[in-house]
């Protein structure tokens, strides 16, 4: 909407219809914005071009003075109030606005834009015409990549405006691979915003920090001088920016959500939630039924990675399986495994497991790519050894064999 003024118009009418037309937006205006008129019972249509008044479709131009006040917000307003095909949307492409093109004594861009004016289309709706040239765009690799080489030939890395699921019974290592994942997001110039509710702020930087140093300097504080881990942290933090949150115990859900708007809208484009479980037995508390809890907490998530286009990495827990355990590797991870509801997995774009293997409890896990919205691919990833010295996770470089999963 370009129309801002009713003063362009060479119209031959006393002053006073345009002070009466004028008052009577305002007041619709005004009135409907702050809800007091719900339902217009009497609203005047004209379109007035060369000082005449035609009943008819509604353009922008009822706007008048408050097109600059309200924006895309009056827009949105005319399509809601008026029938459908009722309300068109007049442009300039030479002018921002009526007055400009006034100041330029060309009165007739104004009135070109109005009868070229075209039908305004509901927010969301778009032709498949309009979109031509985004189908010859190859989805190739993303620049932003998984520290492991398998998991980025699964998944083709990480792209935007994803959700996806980390998963994993206890003590099978979800928070080193996390941290893993961290550290190489945030070694590319990615801007991460860190949620951990399961441990202190602390913790999550000492293990990055160990990871920047190699050594584990949360299980053997002596393999590192204060001056190491110092300038570490300095290395890692002075110039690129990395979010956390202190949560002091609190994890209310619609606390949490209004933290991840103020990181992104502070430059994250990452966000990594560990744990969803967490913020599920928090509600519980309160809510008899988890499962709707569930569903409805992943459908706000969903609609949170659309809405400001980020990636969102979910951790979450497995249930104990009915035969064997996750922690020896005798319980073969599977999606259904995950707690309380379907929803977490078919909402997630990439579901991704880590399992023990078990050939080597203690040292040797796998990754499962479990679902995979993006390629279609799933099954084993990489396998990963724990070095407990150095704190890493890192990928057993060996010939890939592709075992049916």
């Amino acid at each position: 909407m370009v129309l801002s003024r009713l003063s362009w118009m060479p119209l031959k009418i006393p002053s006073v219809c345009k002070t009466m037309v004028n008052l009577a937006v305002m007041l619709f205006i005004s009135a409907h914005m702050v809800n007091q008129v719900r339902q217009p019972s009497i609203w005047l249509y004209f379109i007035i071009i060369n000082g005449q008044f035609r009943r008819g479709d509604v353009f922008c131009l009822t706007a008048l003075y408050y097109v600059k006040i309200f924006g895309v917000a009056l827009h949105r307003l005319c399509i809601s109030t008026f029938s459908l095909g009722r309300v068109s949307v007049a442009s300039m492409q030479d002018y921002k606005d009526a007055n400009e093109a006034l100041a330029d004594k060309n009165p007739r861009a104004i009135i070109d834009a109005i009868m070229n004016a075209t039908k305004a289309r509901p927010d969301g709706i778009v032709l498949a015409e309009d979109l031509r040239d985004i189908i010859v765009v190859r989805d190739d690799m993303s620049a932003i990549r998984y520290p492991y080489t398998r998991l980025n030939e699964l998944t083709m890395g990480i792209q935007p405006s994803t959700m996806i699921t980390l998963c994993a019974g206890s003590g099978v290592g979800k928070s080193t691979l996390i941290r893993e994942l961290a550290y190489t997001l945030h070694q590319a110039n990615q801007v991460l915003g860190m949620i951990m509710l399961e441990e202190t702020n602390k913790r999550t930087l000492q293990g990055l920090v160990g990871i920047h140093l190699s050594k584990n300097i949360i299980n053997f504080q002596h393999v590192a001088t204060d001056e190491q881990i110092v300038q570490a942290h300095s290395d890692l933090f002075t110039d690129r920016p990395l979010f956390l949150y202190d949560h002091m115990g609190t994890r209310n859900i619609k606390v949490i959500k209004n933290h991840i708007h103020w990181m992104v809208a502070h430059g994250a484009k990452v966000i990594i939630l560990d744990h969803i479980s967490m913020l599920i037995g928090e509600a519980t508390s309160k809510v008899q039924d988890e499962r709707r809890l569930i569903d409805t907490l992943m459908t706000d998530f969903r609609s949170l990675v659309q809405e400001l286009g980020i990636t969102l990495f979910l951790i979450s827990h497995l249930k104990r399986p009915t035969h064997g355990a996750h922690e020896d590797g005798t319980a073969k991870i599977d999606a259904s495994q995950l707690r309380g509801s379907g929803a977490i997995v078919q909402l997630s774009d990439i579901c991704i497991g880590l399992s023990v293997d078990p050939d080597d409890v203690s040292t040797l896990r796998q990754i499962v790519v479990l679902k995979n919205r993006h390629t279609g691919q799933v099954g084993y990833a990489d396998k990963l050894c724990y070095d407990r010295h150095s704190g890493r996770l890192k990928e057993v470089t060996e010939e890939f064999v592709d075992v049916p999963f």
